[in-house]
Parts: structure tokens; sequence; C-alpha cells
């Protein structure tokens, strides 16, 4: 499966070796190029850009954003949504505050983009050898996409809408 990378730091590139580790092809983007050239030996295909990721992902595109919280979140989601399409699918694994994420969740609604708020634990190791993530969506069904990712590359995972109910332990 193929899979962008945005913020290549200490879990976000981990993610992207484990990701790669386990059969996922991963186009990743980082605003310090030294981290995007660590994900390329990695295996990863580098991007110059949000842009430039989008474009070399096939539709329906996943994106997983790993930056972090608060502003630097907020402008990339908000560029991502323009970015992507109605069925694209986009992932906040920056830990945001649960009203950004509700938020986030509604704007990306509107444009008919699937929106996933993912929290994780394990820290650097569970991003490189498998963590729990706990998964937030405006989308149940939505849901059935992000297993083929998550079945590879975590350990346990939650899953609930954004209201917070709780849908599968998988």
């Amino acid at each position: 499966m193929q899979i962008g990378m945005i913020g290549l730091g200490k879990m976000g590139l981990n993610l992207v070796k484990n990701m790669i580790r386990n059969g996922n092809e991963v186009v990743a983007f980082d605003l310090n190029e030294d981290n995007v050239k660590l994900a390329q030996e990695a295996g990863a295909t580098p991007a110059s850009s949000n842009e430039d990721l989008v474009s070399k992902l096939d539709a329906p595109r996943t994106v997983w954003i790993m930056v972090p919280a608060g502003k630097p979140t907020d402008s990339t989601v908000q560029e991502l949504i323009g970015l992507l399409s109605k069925g694209d699918y986009l992932i906040d694994g920056g830990n945001s505050f649960y009203e950004d994420s509700i938020r986030h969740g509604k704007l990306a609604e509107e444009k008919g983009i699937n929106f996933f708020d993912c929290g994780t634990s394990g820290g650097q190791d569970g991003a490189l050898n498998g963590g729990n993530f706990m998964i937030g969506g405006t989308s149940a069904e939505a849901f059935e996409h992000l297993k083929h990712y998550s079945m590879a590359f975590h350990k346990k995972m939650v899953t609930f809408t954004l209201a917070n109910r709780v849908q599968a332990t998988i």
C-alpha cells in the first residue's frame, strides 16, 4: 500500500522505516531536507513539498502528518485539505488538542476527505517496532481503509469516532 508521511522527526522517520519494513510504499516530506534524505536512505520516495508529496500518491491518497501540535499541524492540515480530493484520507498523528481535531475533521468532511486523529504511544521504539494507536475519525467505514496499513505496523489499535464512541479494537 502507498502512504505519504509529512514530518520526519524522531517519530515520523521511525514510522516511515516501520511502514517500509512492512511492505508499504512511502512518499516522505519534511521542511528539513536532511530528514528527507534519511527517509530516502530508508527506502522512501522523497518529496520537496506537501504539494509534491500529494502529486506522487495514487488516488485515493492517504497522507499521515507527524508535525508538532498547534500552528504547525493547523497550517499543514489546511494546506492538505486544499490539495487532497474527495475520498482521500488524512491522518493527524501529532497529538493535537481534541477540539482542533474536531475542527479539522469538519473542514475535511466538507470536502469529502476522510480525517483521522491518531494518538500514539510507545515513543520512538513504538513507532519503529509497533506501538499502540488510538484513532478517531469522521467515518466508521473509513476505518476499514486504515486496517490495511495498521495491521502491518501496530501492536494494538483502538478506533473511535470524533464523538468518542468506540467502534473497534483491532
